[in-house]
């Protein structure tokens, strides 16, 4: 209840050893109209990759309506500084890439949210999609849209198995050179939330230096069995691929990578602990076998 009326001022930090990142936000509800909030943000973060660092300061003013109890809809502007450092020296040759500049532009999206439980759905769908753009006559050093949908679908089976489906698809439209992407908003895949089969980012192209240069195209899916074993013990078998591409719009579905392991989890008041297994069809050369 900062400065009454119901707002909400936070602060968050956050480091590990692939991200250090802080920001303020302050958030109105009942902006004009009773399901609208507007939400200020400002932030700054480091990412720490394999290849590249990127230290990004950005400040996001972003207006949400809620529709009925499960759709969000959300309307933003992105006005960032990005600049990238200790990029390896074949992934900046390769991709010729802009080290640093403004990203400025709008950004919409919406989420759809059915499932019984946030952290734990038995039941239920999830669907989003959203869009990002930036121009050079919005003030941007950098030119280019991104689009990305997802979905995800949860059905309870007999004997407390639950199925767990996901789709999602991604691409980024440089208009014109590549280097209008920023490195950190190529498409990656491989690792946590993603394939994981294969080690973090490691799925996809590589540069001569065995490094990832990401892509502009994305693809993802997974087929996921689980049940609930002991007390706040789970268990989960999981079937996923990917595919990365360095083209835009270049969705190659036959040519995707599929891997295959199983997990195991344990419900703590926060959320769900999880560990997690997988094993790529057929590993990458120089990487592991699982």
């Amino acid at each position: 209840n900062f400065l009454g009326d119901g707002r909400r001022l936070s602060a968050r930090a956050k480091y590990s050893s692939l991200i250090a990142a802080g920001g303020v936000e302050l958030m109105q509800p009942h902006f004009f109209a009773a399901r609208n909030r507007l939400i200020l943000e400002a932030s700054h973060d480091q990412l720490d990759e394999a290849s590249y660092t990127v230290n990004e300061s950005r400040f996001r003013p972003r207006l949400e309506r809620t529709i009925g109890a499960d759709l969000t809809l959300a309307v933003a502007w992105r006005l960032a500084w990005v600049e990238a450092s200790h990029v390896d020296a074949a992934t900046a040759a390769e991709l010729d890439l802009r080290p640093r500049g403004l990203v400025s532009g709008p950004a919409l999206s919406f989420v759809y949210n059915d499932t019984d439980d946030e952290l734990d759905p038995r039941r239920g769908s999830v669907a989003a999609a959203g869009v990002r753009y930036s121009d050079t006559f919005l003030g941007a050093d950098f030119d280019y849209v991104g689009l990305w949908a997802e979905g995800r679908h949860y059905v309870p089976l007999p004997l407390g198995l639950v199925v767990a489906l996901r789709a999602a698809v991604a691409t980024t439209d440089p208009l014109g050179a590549d280097n209008e992407v920023p490195i950190h908003e190529r498409l990656y895949s491989g690792g946590d939330g993603s394939i994981r089969g294969f080690g973090r980012f490691r799925l996809g192209p590589r540069s001569s230096n065995d490094d990832p240069l990401g892509g502009l195209s994305r693809v993802e899916g997974s087929f996921e069995l689980r049940r609930r074993i002991w007390r706040g013990f789970g268990g989960a078998a999981f079937v996923e691929a990917g595919d990365v591409a360095l083209d835009p719009w270049d969705f190659r579905f036959a040519g995707i990578e599929p891997s295959a392991g199983v997990g195991l989890t344990y419900a703590t008041p926060v959320g769900p602990l999880r560990l997690d297994v997988g094993f790529p069809f057929d590993p990458p050369p120089n990487d592991e076998s699982w």
